[in-house]
C-alpha cells in the first residue's frame, strides 16, 4: 500500500496531467473551428467542459480529494 505522500505525488501528477489534457483539447477544438459562430462555438465549449465533467465525475471523490490537495499546495507554495 502506498504511504499518504506517495499516493499525493501521483495524485498531483494526474491532476496536472489532466489539467495540460484539456488545454490540449481547448486548443484542438479552437483549430477544428476556427472560425465557428458564437453559437457553434458555445456548443464546442460546452460538450468539451461536459465530457470532462464526466470523466471526474467517474470516481469524484478521489478526484475531488487530489484536486483540493493539489490546489492547497500550490496556494500555500504562492503565499510563503
Amino acid at each position: 500500500m502506498l504511504n499518504d505522500e506517495e499516493l499525493a505525488k501521483k495524485g498531483f501528477k494526474a491532476i496536472e496531467d489532466f489539467i495540460s489534457f484539456r488545454q490540449k483539447s481547448v486548443a484542438l477544438v479552437k483549430r477544428v473551428f476556427p472560425e465557428a459562430s458564437q453559437l457553434q462555438t458555445l456548443f464546442v465549449k460546452n460538450a468539451v467542459n461536459d465530457g470532462f465533467s464526466n470523466y471526474l465525475n467517474i470516481e469524484p471523490n478521489i478526484v475531488a480529494e487530489f484536486l483540493a490537495k493539489y490546489l492547497d499546495f500550490h496556494l500555500k507554495k504562492s503565499s510563503g
